[in-house]
């Protein structure tokens, strides 16, 4: 089933590129995410790139086209680059690293022409829409007010009759813009509402985790997007539900996961984690990892609440010592390649991975539907020798790990609210003391969600 990616703002566009093309150079079935141009025959990427400021799209695309082996591209319409007022300078300033400036003024002027343009061109040429996927940032103006705003009228237009997915880029934790902490609450406490599943991704984690397992001492912006779209290919490519699939056996589609992954709307904040992750230079001389021992890794980094293999770094998704275990409501786990000796998993290995993720009682059932297993016979990692060897593990889980992440920029929002600092920056934009409040109101209401899912 086809899907339908927006990606919005500085750092979604550029995750978004990249994204695409890790997608089209993989080996994986992306026919969901790609359809074929009527006129050069070339694959186009079911997707926009909106934006409010044109040099950012423009510099995108033009590393997506470095990357690009010229048999796709991005439809020209499709890059919506400033709204068509061009006389206001609010079109061609950006949005200010303010959410009330993207969600108040940009997103007014931007969104009533995407959805009834592009979003709705793109949606016509699906014949049954899988989901909508926005990736977008938290930190910044365009990223978190635009990207809020449009998976509202998204929901608004489109709601029950597909899945709304956002995959959400968290900034550093600190030296980026003073106001990011409330440019992050206001984007989860709306999206809390807005959308059915939310994916987020740490900067600071990336950045360690590139530094540790890529061997870079100075990770650039597009390593972190290389590292971040491998980890989402593993989830967006093609899968199966069955280890020895046939013509009849029905796929694992992006719809079909977020049913899976949110049992009740109170848990839509999953935790992404990938092995193994290995630097471009180095994969060819990378040696084949059994089944097992990826499984049994999987496992570990459950039990230990982590992001990546060896630790999950100062970001998100560290050793959570608040918690003495994590609790999961549901995971979705997607084993890829080793198609020389297909699926050859051992049951028992994969019941490994299934213990340490602590499934709560309420949601594991007889026929376990809390822990779905996926399978596909190519890994997304690309440049090997032995592609029809590799293997990689991707584990979506619906666990407590997102509750330190949630708690941190609580915390820090909420003091800066309580001293009253750069309020005046929201309020001149439409942004009042009670959406502060509802937003606070609704990440509380998450927090505690999560602490009490075990009951």
């Amino acid at each position: 089933m086809p899907t339908v990616t927006v990606c919005v703002g500085q750092a979604g566009t550029q995750l978004g590129a990249n994204l695409f093309a890790t997608l089209h150079s993989s080996k994986c079935n992306v026919d969901e995410h790609f359809r074929t141009s009527s006129q050069d025959g070339l694959s186009i990427p079911r997707s926009l790139l909106i934006d409010t400021e044109p040099k950012v799209i423009l510099k995108a695309l033009e590393h997506n086209n470095a990357l690009n082996t010229k048999n796709y591209k991005f439809l020209p319409a499709n890059c919506v680059a400033q709204p068509p007022t061009s006389s206001s300078h609010i079109a061609k300033s950006g949005a200010g690293n303010n959410f009330a400036m993207g969600y108040s003024h940009h997103a007014p002027l931007l969104l009533p022409g995407i959805t009834s343009g592009p979003l709705r061109s793109e949606i016509e040429h699906c014949d049954s829409l899988s989901s909508i996927n926005i990736v977008h940032s938290a930190g910044g103006g365009t990223g978190s007010g635009c990207g809020t705003k449009l998976t509202e009228c998204v929901k608004d237009i489109y709601g029950g009759k597909t899945e709304i997915l956002n995959v959400v880029v968290l900034p550093f934790n600190t030296g980026e813009v003073i106001v990011q902490d409330y440019n992050v609450l206001l984007t989860l406490g709306k999206l809390t509402v807005a959308s059915d599943c939310v994916i987020t991704l740490e900067n600071e984690t990336l950045m360690n985790n590139c530094k540790r397992l890529y061997n870079l001492p100075n990770p650039q912006t597009s390593h972190l997007n290389s590292f971040a779209s491998e980890m989402l290919t593993g989830v967006f490519a093609g899968s199966t539900n069955s280890p020895t699939p046939s013509k009849f056996t029905p796929q694992q589609t992006l719809r079909s996961t977020i049913t899976s992954l949110v049992p009740t709307p109170q848990y839509k904040f999953p935790t992404l984690k990938h092995i193994p992750m290995v630097a471009p230079g180095s994969r060819e001389f990378e040696p084949v990892v059994a089944w097992a021992t990826l499984l049994k890794t999987m496992g570990g980094m459950q039990k230990l609440g982590r992001m990546f293999e060896g630790g999950g770094g100062a970001g998100a998704y560290g050793t959570n010592q608040s918690i003495v275990r994590n609790f999961s409501c549901a995971n979705v786990m997607f084993c890829r390649g080793g198609s020389h000796s297909p699926y050859t998993i051992n049951s028992k290995d994969v019941e490994n991975v299934v213990v340490e993720s602590s499934v709560v009682n309420w949601n594991s059932g007889s026929s376990n539907q809390a822990f779905t297993t996926c399978y596909a016979p190519v890994c997304p990692q690309t440049q090997l020798k032995k592609d029809d060897e590799k293997k990689s593990i991707t584990l979506l889980t619906n666990n407590q790990e997102i509750l330190p992440v949630l708690d941190r920029y609580q915390t820090r929002a909420l003091a800066k609210f309580d001293s009253g600092a750069y309020l005046h920056r929201y309020e001149m934009h439409g942004i009042e003391r009670g959406d502060f409040e509802e937003s606070f109101r609704q990440v509380e209401q998450v927090m505690m969600d999560y602490q009490q899912m075990q009951l």
